[in-house]
């Protein structure tokens, strides 16, 4: 290394001791040998520098496993429902709300029975005849149909004898008829008459069938005293037998 000009680095922090010369640059090691070839020699430690700027942030480790832990410590789940416990004791009682809005008007009514009044005073009245046997008209009238039984006669008003219904009161009446036919030779034709004047009507024409029931029904508005009956017209029969297929009823559905 003689006859060449040296230029010597001495790397103090790394230990190494950079030479150049007109060839380049190369590096020896720090031992004495290769400071010598160098020709230089590495002085003592120089003092300490000043400390340097805090490094940036280095980049966040990888997340560590989950540790183990117990329900009571760590969020278990939710515990199953426990007793139910004694009711508590009952408390004071309130006080009293504000007083409701006012109700609306009732409807004006009829007025009830009167004080005063007694049970004979209210008009009871209904009743249900019966016919057993075949009764026939003549070929030149009616006849009224009469009844050998009387099932209902509540009031009185009814008479089985003579068949006839006399009202015990202004009111109106409900009247039902069922009247039986047993024959093919004579047609049942029945009028339901109130004072003289035929009201309604059932007949049953036919020469094939000879089993036959007809019915009708009315609501009659009659006067104190007025009568109502069954009658037969002229040339025609009914029937009936110990089953009382021939009825008669009426009652008062209310005073007028």
């Amino acid at each position: 290394m003689e006859g060449f000009a040296k230029l010597c680095l001495l790397l103090i922090g790394a230990g190494f001791v950079s030479c150049s010369d007109e060839l380049g640059a190369y590096i020896v090691n720090s031992n004495k040998e290769d400071q010598k070839a160098c020709g230089v020699l590495q002085g003592p430690p120089g003092l300490p520098g000043p400390p340097g700027n805090p490094g940036s942030p280095g980049i966040p480790g990888i997340p560590g496993n989950h540790g183990t832990c117990c329900a009571s410590s760590c969020g278990g789940g939710a515990g199953g429902i426990g007793v139910k416990g004694d009711p508590g004791p009952k408390g004071d009682t309130g006080p009293m709300g504000p007083a409701g809005q006012p109700g609306l008007d009732g409807r004006n009514v009829p007025r009830g029975i009167e004080e005063g009044i007694t049970d004979s005073a209210i008009v009871k009245s209904a009743f249900t005849a019966a016919v057993t046997q075949t009764i026939r008209a003549s070929r030149n009238s009616d006849k009224i149909i009469v009844y050998d039984v009387v099932i209902t006669n509540i009031g009185g008003n009814f008479d089985g004898d003579t068949g006839i219904f006399t009202a015990p009161a202004n009111g109106a009446y409900v009247f039902m008829m069922n009247i039986h036919r047993a024959a093919v030779t004579k047609s049942p034709y029945v009028k339901l008459m109130k004072e003289g004047e035929m009201q309604v009507a059932t007949y049953d024409y036919g020469t094939s069938d000879a089993y036959d029931t007809a019915s009708n029904s009315i609501i009659l508005e009659l006067a104190e005293g007025e009568q109502v009956w069954l009658q037969l017209d002229q040339g025609n029969e009914i029937n009936s037998n110990s089953n009382k297929y021939t009825t008669f009823s009426g009652y008062l559905l209310f005073k007028t």
